[in-house]
């Protein structure tokens, strides 16, 4: 099941979490900041599941 969608009926098409408006740009960011994923979970309950999804397009070096 994908995870990560961008429709540019939201939030200007920008990538999102399904289900949520939170985006890709946004955990990006926190994460650059030092945030650790514990702290972003706790933040945002809706991304539990989905946290695995954003790690793995992080370190891929070919993502799909």
């Amino acid at each position: 099941m994908q995870k990560i969608v961008s429709d540019p009926k939201i939030i200007m098409g920008k990538p999102v979490i399904l289900g949520t408006r939170i985006t890709v740009e946004l955990i990006l960011e926190k994460l650059a900041a030092g945030e650790t994923s514990e702290q972003i979970l706790e933040a945002h309950l809706r991304l539990r599941g989905c946290l695995r999804s954003i790690k793995y397009l992080l370190i891929s070096p070919n993502p799909p």
